[in-house]
């Protein structure tokens, strides 16, 4: 990645900074660190996928789901834990 970095402020619903702050504690990273791999990660992903068969496309939408329900399950497991 250049060393060259440009400043940029985001505005964000609240539920979405804290799935992001979540993945970012998942992942033993900053948010901005977070926020950089996923937007990095969604253009690479993108261009991969085109060529993919639909075999392998239908198995990375179940990884990528299973991801996201991780995610969940890490916050819910957070917030419970924050409730004893």
């Amino acid at each position: 990645m250049s060393r060259h970095l440009t400043p940029f402020g985001l505005r964000m619903p609240l539920e979405l900074k804290e799935r992001i702050d979540a993945a970012a504690n998942y992942n033993r990273r900053s948010i901005n660190a977070e926020c950089v791999a996923r937007l990095q990660e969604s253009f690479e992903r993108r261009a991969d996928l085109s060529s993919l068969p639909v075999g392998d496309l239908l198995a990375e939408i179940m990884d990528r789901l299973g991801a996201r329900v991780q995610i969940i399950i890490d916050k819910d497991i957070a917030e419970q834990e924050g409730l004893k």
